[in-house]
């Protein structure tokens, strides 16, 4: 009985696995499709690979704040200095909905 249980988990997992990869494996195609055929998607592609990062690092700044307290004005003012002229010229870049 124990053999059927585990021989019947097993092909579960492998069903799972095998899904899922299908499944990142789509999407992957569809948006590589889609930003190289639809402007409007390479534009919302493009804002989100500059912009995603800078706000994580900020919540990541902001986390490390609430919670350790240990951030001052100087680490502020670096994340500004790091991130300030790379986002500004995406917006430029992109302007449109993205500069409103």
């Amino acid at each position: 009985m124990a053999s059927t249980t585990t021989s019947s988990s097993s092909v579960l997992w492998k069903w799972t696995g095998r899904t899922a990869a299908s499944l990142m494996g789509g999407t992957t195609l569809y948006g590589t499709y889609k930003y190289q055929t639809d402007q409007g998607s390479r534009r919302a592609m493009e804002a989100y690979k500059t912009f995603v990062p800078v706000i994580l690092h900020y919540r990541f700044l902001q986390a490390q704040q609430r919670w350790l307290g240990a951030v001052d004005d100087q680490d502020w003012k670096a994340l500004d200095e790091l991130y300030a002229k790379p986002t500004v010229d995406k917006l430029a870049e992109l302007q449109g909905m993205y500069t409103k």
